[in-house]
C-alpha cells in the first residue's frame, strides 16, 4: 500500500511540475512574440500578459501543499523559479521557505526585500522563524525581533542558543500545561474554551508551582476517566522526557523505540522548556539522511542543482579526485592482470624447460 501511495505521489508531483513548466514556457514564448511585434502599446500588452500568467500560476499553486510547491521550485531552473516564486501568494511564502532546501531557500530570499521577508516571517511560529534565521539577512532579523512580543522573543532566543544537533534547537512551544490539583472536568472545559489544540497534541504536561514537570496526562486518559477525578490520580509519572542539551540523535532513537508523538523538554532542574514533536524529529532524520546521500554523491548540502557548472564542479572536486584515483587504480590492476595472463604460459614453458 505504501509503495503504491509513493508512486501516486511521485506521478502527481511530476504532473504538476510539467503543468507549471508548460505555463512558464508559454509565458516566455508570448513575451518574446510581443517583443518582436509592433512597438505600439508594447509595454501595456506585455504587462497584461504577465498579469494573466501570474494569475494562472497563482491558481495552480493555491491548490498545492507547501511541500509540493517546494518540490516544484527545486526542480525549476533559476529564471523559471523566480517567476514561479513571484506568483506564490503571500500566505504560502513562509511555509514554502521552510520546505525548500537550504540552497534553493537562499536563491529565493536573495530576491526579497527586508520588509517583505519580515512580513513573511511574522506569520510563522517562533520555532519556524528559528529554522530560517541562518538564511535571513541581519537587517531582516532585527525587524522580526522588533515585531515579536517579549515571550516570543524569549522563545526565539532560547532555540537559537542551542546547536542544531541538540534537542533544544528542535523544540517548539505549542504545549498545554495543567496543574495536578484540578479535576478532569475543569481540564476538558479549558480545552473547549481554547477551541483548538496545537498540532501533535497527544498529551498535556502537568507542571508544579515552579514549572517543574510532574507528569503527563494523555488525552486518552482524559477522555476515559471520570470527570470528577483529580489530575494527580490519573496522570502518568513514569514518562519520557528530554534535556535541552541532549543529542537530537538520541531523542530520534527514543521516538522510534517508544512510538512517541510528543514529549516534554526540560532543563537541568527539571523545569519545562518546550516540547519535542514527531514532525521535528522526522525533519531532523530526513536532513541527516539527505546530507549523507549528498556527501556520497559529492554534492554539498548548500548546493543548488541549478547553480553554475563551475560552482558545482568546485564543490565536487575532492570527490571527483577520489573517484578518478579509484578508477585509475582499477585500470592499473586490470592491465597488470592482463599482462600476467599473457606472460604466465611463457613463464610456464621456461619453468618446464628448466626441469629438463
Amino acid at each position: 500500500m505504501q509503495s503504491s501511495e509513493k508512486i501516486h505521489s511521485t506521478q502527481f508531483l511530476e504532473h504538476q511540475l510539467q503543468e507549471v513548466i508548460t505555463l512558464l514556457e508559454k509565458q516566455q514564448l508570448e513575451k518574446s512574440l510581443v517583443q518582436r511585434g509592433p512597438a505600439t502599446n508594447h509595454e501595456l500588452v506585455e504587462a497584461m500578459l504577465q498579469n494573466q500568467h501570474q494569475a494562472r500560476l497563482q491558481e495552480k499553486f493555491a491548490l498545492l501543499h507547501p511541500a509540493d510547491i517546494a518540490s516544484i521550485l527545486e526542480s525549476l531552473p533559476l529564471d523559471h523559479r523566480k517567476t514561479a516564486w513571484d506568483a506564490i501568494k503571500t500566505q504560502h511564502d513562509g511555509q514554502v521557505l521552510l520546505e525548500v532546501s537550504d540552497a534553493v531557500r537562499q536563491t529565493l530570499i536573495s530576491g526579497m526585500e527586508a520588509e517583505e521577508l519580515a512580513t513573511v516571517a511574522g506569520k510563522l511560529n517562533t520555532d519556524e522563524i528559528a529554522d530560517l534565521a541562518a538564511d535571513l539577512p541581519k537587517r531582516t532579523m532585527l525587524k522580526i525581533l522588533r515585531s515579536l512580543n517579549s515571550k516570543e522573543r524569549k522563545h526565539l532566543n532560547a532555540i537559537l542558543s542551542y546547536q542544531e544537533n541538540q534537542v533544544g534547537a528542535l523544540m517548539d512551544f505549542g504545549m498545554i500545561t495543567i496543574r495536578a490539583d484540578l479535576n478532569l472536568k475543569a481540564i476538558i472545559a479549558y480545552i473547549r474554551k481554547l477551541g483548538k489544540l496545537p498540532s501533535h497534541t497527544d498529551k498535556l504536561f502537568v507542571v508544579g508551582q515552579h514549572n517543574e514537570v510532574q507528569g503527563i496526562l494523555p488525552l486518552q486518559r482524559l477522555l476515559t476517566h471520570l470527570p470528577s477525578q483529580q489530575v494527580a490520580d490519573v496522570m502518568v509519572t513514569d514518562f519520557v522526557r528530554f534535556q535541552v542539551d541532549q543529542e537530537a540523535a538520541e531523542a530520534a532513537r527514543a521516538f522510534e523505540r517508544y512510538d512517541l508523538i510528543s514529549a516534554p523538554v526540560v532543563d537541568n532542574e527539571g523545569k519545562l522548556q518546550g516540547r519535542l514533536c514527531v514532525d521535528n524529529i522526522l525533519d531532523f532524520i530526513r536532513e541527516k539522511t539527505d546530507e549523507d546521500l549528498l556527501t556520497q554523491a559529492g554534492v554539498e548540502e548548500e548546493e543548488d542543482l541549478f547553480s553554475s557548472v563551475w560552482k558545482s564542479a568546485r564543490n565536487r572536486w575532492g570527490w571527483l579526485i577520489v573517484n578518478i584515483g579509484t578508477a585509475f587504480a582499477s585500470t592499473r590492476i586490470s592491465i597488470g592482470a592482463n599482462h600476467a595472463k599473457q606472460y604466465t604460459p611463457l613463464d610456464k614453458k621456461r619453468t618446464d624447460s628448466c626441469r629438463y
